[in-house]
């Protein structure tokens, strides 16, 4: 069994794995449509044609 006992140190060594990207993605989508500031986003608004 595996224990995670430093959860900053094990997400800096996956910081750069796709699966964690997506996952912060995803969160970073949800939590900015109900109006939450996230640290280290930008939101760009989509254009769409008319």
């Amino acid at each position: 069994m595996v224990t995670i006992a430093d959860r900053a140190a094990v997400l800096a060594f996956f910081a750069d794995n796709d699966q964690v990207t997506e996952v912060l993605q995803k969160l970073a989508e949800k939590v900015t449509a109900a109006g939450v500031t996230v640290p280290g986003v930008t939101i760009t608004e989509e254009q769409r044609a008319a």
